[in-house]
């Protein structure tokens, strides 16, 4: 094979060895501006998204937009319905939810809290009256006094109602003062659907007249 034509096979070699490398180049650097631009799209999508999150409160029915101010009445309501289910399941049973309440309680508020609770329930007599005589405790909360959800842990102090009934009919009712403090902690379904937990937990009970004629 003559000189000449080795040496013009190696540049057309050379030249397309080039051709390709420039190609790829620009592909590559096609497929990364493709890609910023998918980026950036996906973005702005998601802060949209974030922008126009509604969010329900499901005390008033009121539609909540996801910005701080509106965050801070959804973590009101959150609490909110976190100490309703705290004074239900640690204060309401009868004989065939007792065990089952107290479980679903330990779920809300710390061990040692809530362990004073039952002590004071099975001290009196509470869980005695339930499962001997079938008494029903029913608790209600009715009242948040006092909330602070400046910083964790968030302070409350809210009002419930413990109705006793023998025979459907209220025998014993008590005012229940709680305080408080709530941290944010994992969810845990179905038991505790916010992950709100009471770090700290202690009630008080100051007894009410009765209506004779309920």
């Amino acid at each position: 094979m003559k000189k000449s034509t080795v040496l013009s096979r190696f540049n057309e070699y050379s030249l397309s060895k080039k051709a390709s490398t420039r190609n790829g180049l620009l592909f590559l650097a096609a497929f990364t501006f493709l890609v910023a631009l998918v980026f950036i799209y996906a973005t702005r999508i998601i802060q949209d998204a974030k922008n126009t999150i509604i969010v329900v409160d499901r005390g008033s029915g009121e539609l909540l937009k996801s910005n701080v101010t509106y965050y801070n009445k959804l973590m009101i309501s959150l609490i909110k319905n976190h100490c309703a289910n705290t004074a239900y399941y640690l204060n309401s049973f009868d004989r065939y939810t007792l065990d089952q309440n107290m479980a679903k309680g330990l779920f809300l508020v710390n061990r040692p809290d809530a362990q004073k609770i039952f002590k004071k329930y099975k001290d009196q007599r509470g869980y005695g009256d339930a499962l001997e005589l079938g008494y029903v405790y029913q608790t209600e909360m009715v009242e948040v006094l006092e909330l602070n959800t400046d910083k964790e842990p968030y302070k409350v102090r809210f009002k419930s109602i413990l109705q006793i009934y023998e025979d459907h009919k209220v025998i014993t009712r008590y005012t229940i003062v709680s305080d408080g403090e709530i941290r944010r902690s994992a969810a845990q379904w179905p038991e505790n659907q916010n992950g709100l937990y009471f770090t700290s937990y202690e009630q008080t009970y100051q007894p009410l007249k009765i209506d004779e004629n309920e």
